[in-house]
């Protein structure tokens, strides 16, 4: 379905960097900023509107769309916070992921800890983001105010 897979990469890629400079510095920012910047990146933009602006002679009905947060030391021994957004059209096989890591090398815990929360919306049904059980969590606390020690964001289909 994507005519041009590394354009719609660094589109989708750049538009959570404009959102990350509107609540913070997509150079210097906080876990808090890239929380905040991605959750209204998943609230603000539609991708259907997204892909028309992109495709305008193809149909794109979105039948999917989640965002998910999680915290986790399990296959990292430090702490790693994801954020993603998954989302899907009836026209399509793939479901497309847009991925934020960020990386807590100095955050070291051997515990296995996992902890996530996953919002959905379907038909533009508009939820409540209660983000609560991941703000009140123990490392995100820790790492709230902090700038991750490294963070890759990307895309890929997962077909």
């Amino acid at each position: 379905m994507l005519v041009n897979y590394n354009r719609d990469e660094n589109l989708l890629v750049t538009s959570v960097l404009e959102y990350l400079d509107l609540f913070g510095s997509k150079n210097n920012f906080t876990t808090q900023n890239a929380v905040t910047a991605f959750l209204y990146h998943y609230k603000d933009i539609r991708m259907n509107e997204f892909y028309l602006n992109i495709y305008r002679d193809e149909d794109f009905i979105l039948s999917y769309d989640s965002f998910d947060i999680c915290l986790s030391t399990e296959a990292y021994n430090y702490l790693h916070i994801l954020l993603s957004r998954r989302f899907k059209f009836d026209n399509s096989d793939e479901t497309i992921q847009l991925r934020f890591s960020l990386y807590f090398e100095d955050i070291a815990d051997f515990s296995h800890y996992s902890n996530s929360i996953k919002f959905s919306r379907e038909n533009d049904h508009e939820e409540d983001y209660d983000l609560s059980e991941i703000t009140n969590d123990k490392f995100y606390k820790l790492v709230e105010k902090s700038k991750p020690t490294k963070y890759e964001i990307y895309v890929y289909p997962d077909v």
